[in-house]
């Protein structure tokens, strides 16, 4: 009797399983469900502040550099203010086609004293054939990701980012601006 019950629920459980499973059609190209564009809000911005560029060398991936981190401070919504700790770097490597790649790791210490790393990466290049065309004027865009302890800031560690960062003429400085993507 037992048998003969789990018997029969196993089987019904099946079929509706594979009932479920001939409902299921897969979109072509022409026929994908219609999503909403992804919306961007700007979450905070600043000011990082970059010392003495070293230059590493060549290397089989590229030109490496170093672009040291000093300083700076961060402002954002909901009142949220972070100074740049100062130790960070930029490893910015020059690929043969031209691109530069960004990867800087930082922390940035909030005015409630939380401590947060923010490892930001991206492209930068040059929009014109133009070799002399100022580094203000390039093409950066990056993918911020935050590394925060669980409580006020953790949010940022549940989040997907996007960025753009505008250098200074001497490169004395960039101006980074992080934004959070809405679907």
């Amino acid at each position: 009797m037992i048998r003969s019950t789990i018997l029969a629920l196993g089987c019904s459980v099946f079929l509706t399983s594979a009932s479920y499973a001939a409902e299921i059609v897969r979109p072509t190209l022409d026929t994908l469900p219609d999503v909403d564009t992804p919306e961007l809000e700007l979450v905070m911005e600043g000011i990082v502040d970059l010392g003495e560029w070293i230059k590493v060398g060549d290397t089989p991936k590229g030109m490496r550099g170093i672009a040291p981190i000093t300083g700076g401070e961060f402002h954002g919504r909901n009142g949220f203010k972070a100074k740049v700790v100062p130790g960070g770097a930029d490893w910015q490597l020059e690929r043969p086609d031209g691109v530069w790649e960004i990867f800087a790791l930082y922390s940035i210490t909030t005015d409630d004293g939380v401590n947060i790393v923010i490892d930001n990466r991206g492209v930068a290049v040059n929009k014109s054939d133009d070799p002399k065309l100022p580094v203000e004027d390039w093409y950066i865009a990056t993918n911020p990701t935050f590394q925060a302890p669980n409580g006020k800031y953790e949010w940022l560690t549940k989040t997907q980012f996007a960025g753009t960062v505008v250098a200074a003429p001497d490169e004395s400085f960039v101006v980074v601006r992080v934004y959070e993507i809405h679907q």
